[in-house]
């Protein structure tokens, strides 16, 4: 006696299936961790680019900072894009990212300003 053969397996139904089930919106926690982690660490940066500088020291440790928030922030965005979360965090994340973001580049430039026109008060006082 023959063994009948065996059922066809069902069909793929993942992710780039042309009959892909709807996306879930993924854990909460997931979700918090990663909005609370792209805001912490834009406002460190933030809190970097807000340092003091000096003349010898310049504004480098600042210009990191700038760095530091803008590609957290970046990402953070992104990887909220991605996830497929709640409407509400994909526009709030970026607001406050991008608000962080802008303060942090507008006081180095601010900075650098200030700077440059110390430089040239000290070259006008001693005489280049």
């Amino acid at each position: 006696m023959t063994q009948p053969p065996p059922p066809p397996p069902p069909p793929y139904t993942g992710a780039f299936s042309a009959t892909a089930p709807s996306r879930q919106p993924p854990n909460a926690g997931i979700t918090a961790a990663v909005f609370s982690g792209g805001i912490i660490f834009t406002f460190l940066g933030m809190i970097l680019a807000f340092q003091s500088v000096t003349l010898l020291t310049g504004t480098g440790t600042n210009w990191v900072g700038v760095v530091i928030a803008i590609a957290s922030g970046t990402a953070a965005t992104i990887t909220m894009f991605l996830m497929n979360t709640h409407l509400w965090a994909k526009i709030v994340l970026p607001v406050i990212c991008a608000g962080l973001i802008g303060l942090s580049v507008l006081n180095v430039i601010y900075v650098e300003v200030q700077l440059s026109e110390k430089r040239d008060e000290f070259s006008d006082t001693f005489g280049n």
